[in-house]
């Protein structure tokens, strides 16, 4: 969730990101630094979480993206495996005015 090369519209906030066509995306790891990209729904986070810890991957790091103009907060949850070079990120959109 980096805005790296984002252009901003000219009231200087980012539009929230639109849902991907498939929950699980393969990526470009050399472009993006991480293998596959998860979208899940707020309700579904610790279950992915469980998921990836049973798999023998361990969390690296947690950051929280304030899309504010959509009243959205997306928070990305990074994760690693130390016997591979593998890194999947896991993502979830909450809205904030609800």
């Amino acid at each position: 969730a980096s805005g790296g090369g984002q252009v901003l519209p000219a009231d200087g906030q980012a539009a929230a990101p639109t849902p991907p066509a498939s929950p699980v995306q393969i990526v470009d790891a050399k472009a993006k630094g991480y293998h596959l990209d998860v979208a899940v729904v707020p309700d579904q986070v610790v279950a992915a979480a469980e998921i990836m810890r049973q798999r023998g991957f361990a969390m690296d790091t947690v950051t929280g993206v304030d899309w504010m103009a959509a009243g959205q907060m997306e928070i990305v949850y990074d994760f690693f495996h130390p016997a591979s070079v593998l890194h999947v990120v896991v993502r979830s959109l909450f809205n904030l005015n609800a």
